[in-house]
């Protein structure tokens, strides 16, 4: 496994507000499974990989992201 893709992953999932603490344990993060499923394809996929990239640069530069 690619540990620096699999960092960057995480790092623009977070970015993109798909990992949030559950509400009664703060030591836990939580993400949808649909976002959860997003982040496994992205591990696989270069084409998902390099798609998860530019959501990440969208956010940055503040434009609209799609992520359907």
């Amino acid at each position: 496994m690619d540990k620096l893709r699999l960092a960057n992953i995480i790092r623009i999932a977070n970015k993109l507000g798909w990992i949030f603490p559950e509400d009664y344990n703060k030591d836990k993060l939580l993400m949808q499974l649909e976002d959860v499923e997003k982040c496994m394809i992205a591990m696989e996929d270069d084409i998902e990989y390099n798609r998860f990239i530019q959501w990440g640069k969208e956010i940055k530069d503040g434009t609209e992201v799609k992520t359907k």
